[in-house]
């Protein structure tokens, strides 16, 4: 024949240790999960200022580079401009020999 089951309702020391432990160990975790987020929250905010530097940095470096290539140009326009008064100097040179330009 089956018997009921019978719930034993006495809390013994090692019940009791058990429970602490578990509590312990689940406030262990809840308390490194805060540190672990707040610490990786730091780091993320460090890096993110130290990026919003280097953006700061780069943004100067590309101006100070914008006005190197705008230096640059009028350089390449000035070359261009002597570039073809040599030509059209050279141009005169050759017909004043072939007897064209001030004496015909």
């Amino acid at each position: 024949m089956v018997t009921p089951m019978q719930l034993d309702m006495n809390i013994s020391v090692g019940n009791i240790l058990t429970a602490a432990g578990m509590l312990a160990a689940i406030f262990v975790y809840l308390v490194r999960k805060d540190k672990r987020t707040d610490m990786q929250f730091l780091a993320l905010h460090n890096r993110m200022e130290i990026m919003e530097k280097v953006h700061v940095d780069i943004a100067h470096d590309l101006k100070k580079l914008g006005d190197v290539f705008i230096i640059m140009a009028r350089y390449d326009q000035q070359i261009l401009n002597v570039s073809d008064r040599l030509g059209r100097a050279e141009k005169q040179i050759d017909e004043l020999r072939h007897g064209k330009g001030l004496i015909q």
